[in-house]
């Protein structure tokens, strides 16, 4: 999504939520509450004008809504329902603005000489700035910090007043008046250089300056701000500019570069005293693959356009810096809890798979992020890069294309054993490693002692998956036969599995992973969706035993919150165990079940 710049979101037509961008999501969640559905942040008084206006979903009209901020607080919020096609899918746009936002950002629309002077690092420069609409042209200077205007009426007029004066020589009128002429239309830049007396006031004292402008748009209007240097300053300034943007900028994706990101990072942390600063590595997935079949050129534009995103995303809230390769670094200030961190994540999950969602025909573009955050999870810039890049590659073994930020009660104690190994010289196994080990030694001894090691590795992964239930269901009924974990209502037995929307989801594979009920329609797959929800599933891995089309059996392996994905380490192994199942005979299956 790129819609920065307001708040949006993608939902669809129950109001639930597909993608947003960082300003709805920063605006709305909190450590309680997430945007899942939308109707959930809107007055209980106003709910059913609210499901009203979605169904009408007219792109031209406004609508007022008393909507719950992150804070707790109700705020009023103009909202706009807009049909939209996203990634083959009918979807809903939906877009708020804060009335008392936008009615602060209009008062904050005035261009006061002591803003402006900040803004521009201005000392003793004469300042212009000119509204197009009004055609008014107000020049003026800084004297002992005060805004002295020197003329404040119609461009036109002010350019015959410098020229009546004797102010600009005769041989510089057209240059001058082709300046005026380009300003009115409020050019992106602007500048020309003159021989005048404008700043000296005296025709018999003339100097060479430089007029540049630039132009700005607030609150939905465009103005034109500029500055009269003198030409020599001006020369110095621009080679000094360029110096510093090479010293600075990465040359390709014009991010900042390694050692400049680095540097900031440091005094950066350094320097925060009671905020929160978090440390951001995103790497980008299979970026490998677009060099070697599409060329280096195509993978520069890749680069080229995930720096804009990180940067639109960022915003004023932090900086991004290119790490090396197809790696970049963020630091986002205050980030003030986890679920604002989330949704800066979430964000660059969504955008960056979005922007490359259509760009390769066989590479799929995604990214893996890992985050750690000042002073929670470190004192100093370098332990907390080594515990980012320790999330980074925890997400990119869970199967990429999701983010991970460092919590000490998940991966403190790794992070300690896999950084002590390091400091060693030793080769340390991951938590996947050691998890295909395990089932390795499951596969040796499931033939010499089936009835220990079946439940064994079962316990296991209960435990070590975060799973709640663990469930084998056999025979023409698809009866439960064995369980293990939590008990909810409605598990006896599977017979959904026998309906051919089922055997249509899985697609010919031996299992179906779905990391979130959410990521199935009810309409689409009834009795699978209506089989989950009546038991209280919100994630599950189903292990067929049999074939797709003859299935004889299946293992489930349920979740019944909304955790993270499951890991493609885990979906492997869970796979290894139905697949050592599916070896076994049938007698010997029941024999094994029934001794447990």
């Amino acid at each position: 999504m790129n819609d920065i710049g307001y708040r949006a979101g993608y939902f669809d037509f129950n109001l639930d939520l597909v993608s947003a961008n960082r300003e709805f999501l920063t605006y709305f969640e909190s450590g309680e509450l997430h945007c899942d559905h939308f109707i959930d942040f809107v007055d209980e008084s106003e709910k059913s004008l609210l499901k009203a206006a979605a169904r009408e979903c007219d792109p031209e009209r406004y609508f007022v809504f008393r909507l719950k901020k992150n804070d707790g607080s109700i705020r009023s919020n103009l909202v706009n329902f807009s049909p939209v096609n996203l990634d083959g899918k009918d979807v809903l746009l939906v877009r708020t603005e804060d009335i008392g936002e936008l009615l602060a950002e209009k008062n904050a629309c005035h261009f006061d000489g002591r803003r402006l002077e900040s803004a521009l690092g201005i000392t003793s420069e004469n300042v212009f700035f000119y509204d197009p609409e009004t055609d008014v042209f107000e020049l003026y200077e800084y004297f002992h910090d005060k805004k002295l205007v020197l003329f404040n009426q119609k461009l036109d007029d002010w350019r015959k007043q410098v020229v009546s004066q004797n102010l600009v020589p005769e041989d510089q009128i057209t240059a001058l008046e082709l300046f005026c002429e380009e300003l009115k239309g409020c050019p992106e830049k602007s500048d020309v250089t003159l021989t005048c007396a404008i700043r000296t006031k005296s025709p018999d004292a003339p100097e060479e300056i430089t007029i540049t402008s630039k132009r700005f748009e607030c609150g939905g209007k465009v103005f034109s701000v500029g500055r009269f240097i003198e030409k020599d300053l001006n020369e110095k300034t621009e080679k000094s500019n360029e110096l510093m943007e090479e010293l600075q900028l990465d040359s390709l994706t014009k991010v900042f570069n390694k050692k400049t990101i680095t540097e900031f990072a440091q005094s950066k942390i350094q320097a925060n005293k009671n905020g929160h600063v978090a440390i951001v590595i995103v790497d980008l997935d299979h970026f490998k693959p677009v060099n070697d079949q599409y060329g280096h050129l195509a993978g520069d534009k890749v680069l080229i356009q995930a720096g804009k995103i990180l940067k639109d995303i960022v915003g004023d809230s932090g900086f991004v810096g290119r790490f090396g390769g197809d790696e970049f670094m963020l630091v986002i200030n205050d980030v003030s809890s986890s679920a604002v961190l989330r949704g800066y994540l979430r964000t660059v999950l969504s955008q960056v798979q979005q922007a490359f969602s259509n760009t390769f025909e066989d590479v799929k573009i995604t990214s893996s992020i890992g985050a750690a955050v000042h002073p929670d999870n470190g004192k100093t810039f370098e332990e907390l890069f080594k515990k980012a890049d320790f999330c980074l590659y925890r997400a990119k073994d869970k199967g990429r294309n999701r983010y991970v930020f460092f919590r000490d009660d998940l991966h403190k104690a790794e992070f300690l054993r896999a950084d002590a190994a390091k400091t060693a010289g030793i080769k340390y196994d991951c938590r996947e490693m050691q998890e295909i080990k395990y089932m390795a030694h499951f596969i040796r001894d499931i033939d010499a002692h089936p009835g220990v090691a079946i439940p064994t590795v079962l316990n296991h992964m209960l435990e070590a998956y975060n799973l709640d239930c663990v469930s084998i269901y056999y025979g023409e009924q698809m009866k439960r036969i064995y369980h293990l974990g939590k008990e909810k209502k409605n598990m006896n037995e599977a017979s959904y599995v026998l309906n051919e929307d089922f055997r249509q989801l899985l697609k010919d594979n031996p299992f179906l992973k779905m990391d979130f009920l959410t990521d199935f329609s009810e309409n689409q797959y009834t009795s699978f969706y209506k089989a989950m929800s009546e038991r209280g599933v919100q994630s599950t891995l189903h292990c067929i035993l049999g074939t797709p089309d003859n299935i004889k059996g299946l293992v489930t392996f349920d979740r019944y919150k909304m955790p993270a994905m499951f890991a493609e380490y885990e979906v492997h192994c869970c796979n290894i165990f139905a697949s050592c199942l599916n070896l076994q005979k049938q007698k010997i299956i029941l024999q094994i079940l029934e001794g447990f």
